[in-house]
């Protein structure tokens, strides 16, 4: 006791229980800069590096974590590559944050974040239902056990003959077959809000 009072304070140590070690996964396998990259960003999110670099650092910018006593906040990269895993596959919570190294709390902050990033950052790109309507397809979804539900949207490939004098590999897709990428979103009644065509699957 008097050793403590005339050095000083013990350094404190983390806790050891109050945070979980952050393992590789998916995300590191990610992060390799190589050839087999390419196809692990194509068979995991469906999208090509590039592609994923300019969402990622559209978003970052809403992304940023506060640095705390007891751990390393997750990058940006790493939160958006997880939330498009996350969609892309459709995996449960509990598998799905095995494979980027993060804990269940922190990966629903980043799906709800994320998701919030991007409809703020690509406002533009899928219409909703508004007022009287929406309040109906809330109801409606709900009734049919999707809440908070206002359409559905899907995207397909439509096979193309590959244009003159661009690369390759933007329209070279996961099939092997050259094609553009065409996103529905429809309402409760089937009817399309909205259709986008024209980006290459690469």
């Amino acid at each position: 006791m008097c050793c403590t009072f005339r050095c000083g304070p013990l350094p404190r140590a983390t806790p050891r229980w109050w945070m979980k070690r952050r393992t590789g996964g998916a995300w590191e396998d990610l992060r390799q800069c190589n050839d087999a990259t390419e196809d692990c960003f194509r068979d995991k999110l469906r999208m090509s590096p590039r592609v994923f670099q300019e969402i990622a650092e559209a978003l970052s910018p809403l992304l940023q974590r506060r640095v705390t006593f007891y751990s390393e906040p997750l990058q940006p990269d790493q939160i958006v590559v997880y939330t498009l895993y996350r969609l892309v596959s459709g995996e449960t919570y509990e598998s799905s944050t095995c494979n980027f190294g993060i804990g269940k709390a922190s990966s629903l902050v980043a799906l709800r974040d994320v998701t919030t990033a991007l409809l703020m950052v690509y406002r533009d790109k899928i219409s909703w239902p508004a007022g009287v309507r929406k309040s109906v397809v809330l109801c409606a979804f709900t009734g049919k056990g999707f809440p908070n539900c206002h359409g559905c949207i899907d995207c397909t490939n439509i096979y193309i003959n590959k244009p003159a004098n661009a690369p390759s590999e933007d329209y070279y897709d996961r099939k092997r077959r050259f094609s553009i990428i065409v996103q529905v979103v429809v309402d409760l009644d089937l009817r399309v809000l909205d259709v986008f065509i024209g980006y290459p699957e690469g």
